[in-house]
């Protein structure tokens, strides 16, 4: 039934974007606090990265790759992103969330640092979906133990950020 009100949902909005690969942003790890340390010059060198690894993984160029953020992602943050990466974006305000997506049929792959859209990709929509593994960076102790658990139990293809 999910699925069927997802598929419903994006053809009553008239799509014509045909997007290849989405990148969905997350607020794990993101936020500058005591806790975690990754600020926006950290996350662009870690898009940039991902970018890569994504043209090589798809062989696609950079304008078929789309980044959907994280619907708390403040628009400063979001600006600084969009004048930094080399992909295609979302508009700030797009209202839709990122499940919608996933009903495209022209897209081949998701990929994130940690989303819940992942496993409906790959679950339910039978989408090829890459986890980005950012253990490398300071963050929280525990910010991605679940979620990693979660991506090998379900053999998430991996991705590992230096």
């Amino acid at each position: 039934l999910f699925k069927k009100n997802v598929i419903k949902l994006y053809h009553q909005n008239n799509y014509l974007n045909k997007i290849h690969v989405i990148m969905l942003g997350s607020m794990m790890g993101w936020r500058n606090d005591i806790y975690n340390s990754v600020d926006v010059d950290e996350k662009i060198k870690i898009y940039k990265f991902l970018i890569e690894q994504i043209k090589k993984n798809q062989n696609i160029d950079n304008k078929n790759i789309w980044y959907k953020h994280h619907p708390r992602l403040p628009k400063e943050i979001w600006l600084k992103l969009k004048d930094n990466l080399d992909c295609s974006f979302f508009d700030y305000n797009h209202q839709n969330l990122s499940e919608i997506e996933l009903a495209n049929k022209d897209l081949m792959a998701v990929y994130s640092v940690s989303s819940t859209s992942l496993f409906y990709a790959k679950m339910i929509f039978n989408i090829n979906s890459y986890t980005l593994n950012i253990k490398s960076i300071k963050t929280h102790p525990s910010a991605f133990d679940k979620s990693n658990y979660l991506y090998k139990k379900y053999f998430f293809n991996e991705i590992i950020y230096k």
